[in-house]
């Protein structure tokens, strides 16, 4: 933050302030070019302060939801108050808008963007997130395998473009350029790669992603050190805390100006997780024990659960924006952040080859969940891609996903036992003498409890298996090939976990000797009517270890072999047809398994093992046109359209041609004033017509250069995936 001065941050709150803005919609109300902000303010108040308000959101949104609706209301609000604060944004002038600009246009679902200018001449240009149809260009950008992707080129074009048609310069620009998310990375990219980028004095990137190691060394080599430096030195990153996004790719941005904000939005695991807790025990109070035992484990599952539907919210434009609109308190990065940044680290240093096969079928699964939209420029994911990559992706972000829970579990136990204990205390202060009365019943009593948490320890690894289960559901859908290999990986999902048992009964016995110790503590201060009440308790803690470290093993051994049963009744059923495919799949796991101890050599040999029964199969089918565009149809639609575009030239040529030939004869013969008049109306009509030619040329051309890139790309994969088959 030493790096920032007050006239940057200021300019910084007001750029992310604009990207706020983005993710309203503006289409709703039909912004127009020209329009202040105060305007389209007072044109959102219809739908997000307004009575009716909801009914009219509706009306735009089919599938919105009253949650979203309430996000929305509080971005439209940090806008509405800032406006009222800050004249100067109030006054900032819409200009340049993407969606309604023609020739060309832009599709839809991928670029979204605009400037908002002031009277002083700073242009601010705001790129907003992942559109629609952009999810796939995302993993091409963090694959290794190019520099830079289709949309972040569109991005560099659309800067070009506005630089050029409205002829910013030196004497009459100050442009600052941001974005959100995807469209932080945009402008990352713009300020190293433009022609205009020396016209660029400042980038704000609000949660964006980094880039491939790849292509940063591309960069370098492309324009320089110096200027890449130069370029950089510009940059300056403003983020959510737990901001789970910006931690992918490697960052560009200097340490030194990158800043962390509180997040404003209420992360409620912990908190809610704590006061389910209690809540549970003071309801389960008058049942005696069965009801305590219920209303913990009840109030842990609904704190749970209604905390994690927050943690997506970490991402939002508004996250780190106090209500006025002002950026809230600045603090350190988070651990969920830190967390994405180490499991991002050892993404990128896969080698690019099998890194793009994880990034394509992550951002393919996010694409078909997330995105509601057709890919833009004809992206897709191919088998080889989900066959590979999910497996992979499997091991190194749900793995360590398992072991980051289990020790935020025992971390929440320690740190907050103390405040969980006197909480319930204070409440059931006057209640001492009926626990006392039953004291004597504590000890056998939390023995079958520490029983009945194996059982729910067994359900939480039933419950892993159910969605493990959905998982080669979803790869069983692409083809039936595959099943036994899926069944093979699964296996491997059920080593890991019974890992997580094991841990699982570590950190119970790390948090029974927490809790002895806090207990113990308690008990110094407790008056003596309580002070008999926790050596029975700590009686009752001593037989939970035991009985936890005891019923937990032997539920997880069950675990295994319940697990296994059912794998075995599942290769029953499926048969033995595809041995071959099989034996690839068990080089598959062997690989996946390498990845997590060992990604440097292992690698190599592993892939080679998988090629011979997976790849092998896979190339010799796209060989025979089973699994990919038959190159030659493509190639000669291609022809067609140049055909018909150049056809059409010449026909509109003609037309023109004819016309002036006509209208000349006439106008030399007839100087009357009515003949006259025709013959303007001619000429008016064949500039009309030029036009209309000149549109149609321009979409026909770029329908040429869509098939031209298809049939680059789909030659290149289909030579790549050759290329490894006769190498391997």
């Amino acid at each position: 933050m030493s790096n920032i001065d007050d006239n940057t941050l200021s300019q910084a709150n007001e750029a992310a302030l604009l990207n706020v803005l983005m993710y309203l919609d503006i289409e709703d109300v039909k912004v127009e070019d020209g329009w202040t902000l105060n305007r389209i303010i007072s044109k959102l108040s219809s739908i997000y302060d307004s009575p009716d308000g909801y009914n009219k959101y509706l009306d735009y949104h089919e599938k919105g939801s009253e949650a979203d609706y309430a996000d929305r209301q509080r971005q439209y609000q940090i806008l509405a108050n800032a406006c009222k604060s800050n004249e100067h944004f109030a006054n900032l002038i819409i200009d340049n808008q993407s969606s309604l600009m023609t020739n060309p246009s832009y599709q839809v679902g991928g670029l979204e963007a605009c400037t908002f200018n002031d009277t002083s001449g700073n242009v601010f240009v705001v790129y907003r997130g992942t559109g629609a149809g952009e999810w796939i260009d995302n993993g091409k950008g963090l694959s290794g395998l190019g520099v830079e992707t289709p949309q972040q080129i569109e991005a560099r074009e659309y800067f070009e473009r506005i630089v050029e048609a409205n002829g910013y310069d030196d004497n009459n620009a100050n442009i600052i350029i941001s974005g959100h998310s995807k469209g932080g990375n945009k402008a990352q990219y713009v300020t190293i790669t433009s022609q205009y980028n020396y016209l660029i004095n400042n980038c704000f990137n609000f949660d964006g992603q980094g880039f491939s190691p790849e292509a940063i060394a591309e960069f370098i080599s492309r324009y320089g050190k110096e200027a890449y430096l130069q370029a950089v030195n510009k940059m300056f990153g403003f983020y959510a805390e737990n901001d789970y996004v910006n931690p992918l790719g490697i960052p560009v941005i200097p340490e030194e100006n990158r800043t962390y904000f509180e997040s404003q939005i209420v992360d409620g695991i912990m908190d809610s997780i704590k006061e389910g807790i209690v809540t549970g025990i003071i309801a389960g109070f008058a049942d005696g024990i069965e009801g305590i035992k219920k209303g913990i484990l009840n109030g842990f599952k609904d704190g749970f659960i209604h905390g994690l539907s927050d943690k997506a919210k970490h991402h939002y434009a508004d996250a780190y924006l106090d209500i006025d609109g002002s950026f809230s308190n600045i603090t350190e990065q988070g651990e969920l952040s830190k967390y994405i940044q180490t499991v991002s680290a050892n993404i990128m240093s896969l080698p690019p080859a099998l890194r793009s096969r994880v990034t394509a079928a992550m951002m393919g699964i996010c694409q078909n969940l997330l995105g509601g939209g057709v890919p833009v420029n004809g992206d897709s994911v191919s088998l080889v891609d989900y066959l590979v990559g999910i497996p992979v992706a499997v091991n190194v972000l749900l793995g360590s996903l398992f072991e980051t829970i289990i020790k935020n579990a025992a971390s929440f136990l320690i740190t907050n036992l103390k405040e969980v204990v006197g909480a319930v205390l204070e409440v059931l202060g006057g209640l001492v003498n009926s626990i006392v009365d039953g004291i004597k019943q504590i000890g056998s009593e939390l023995l079958d409890y520490a029983k009945e948490l194996g059982a729910v320890l067994s359900r939480f690894a039933s419950e892993i298996k159910k969605a493990w289960d959905n998982v080669t559901s979803f790869i069983g859908g692409l083809a039936n090939d595959i099943v036994d290999g899926i069944v093979s990986i699964g296996e491997t999902v059920v080593d890991a976990v019974i890992d997580v048992g094991e841990a699982v009964v570590d950190t119970a016995v790390s948090a029974g000797t927490a809790i002895v110790d806090g207990i113990n503590d308690l008990k110094e201060k407790a008056t003596n009517a309580i002070s008999s009440f926790f050596t029975g308790v700590k009686v009752g803690v001593k037989n939970i270890i035991y009985g936890i470290g005891n019923v937990a093993s032997d539920t997880w051994n069950n675990v295994k072999q319940t697990t296994e049963k059912i794998i075995n009744s599942a290769k029953e059923q499926i048969g033995i047809q595809y041995e071959a495919f099989k034996e690839g799949a068990n080089y598959l796991v062997s690989y996946v398994k390498g990845t997590i101890n060992n990604l440097g050599e292992k690698c190599t040999s592993a892939f080679k093992s998988f090629k011979q029964s997976i790849i092998t199969g896979v190339i010799k089918g796209c060989i025979t046109g089973k699994l990919v565009i038959d190159l030659v149809r493509l190639a000669h639609l291609r022809e067609k359209t140049r055909n018909l575009n150049s056809y059409f030239e010449e026909s509109v040529t003609q037309i023109i041609r004819e016309a002036e030939k006509v209208t000349c004869d006439v106008g030399r013969s007839y100087s009357e004033s009515y003949v006259q008049q025709q013959l303007s109306r001619v000429n008016s009509i064949c500039i009309q017509i030029e036009k209309s030619n000149k549109r149609i040329y321009d979409a026909l051309q770029r329908k040429d250069n869509g098939l031209r890139y298809a049939l680059d790309q789909y030659s290149q994969k289909e030579a790549l995936l050759c290329q490894q088959v006769n190498y391997y």
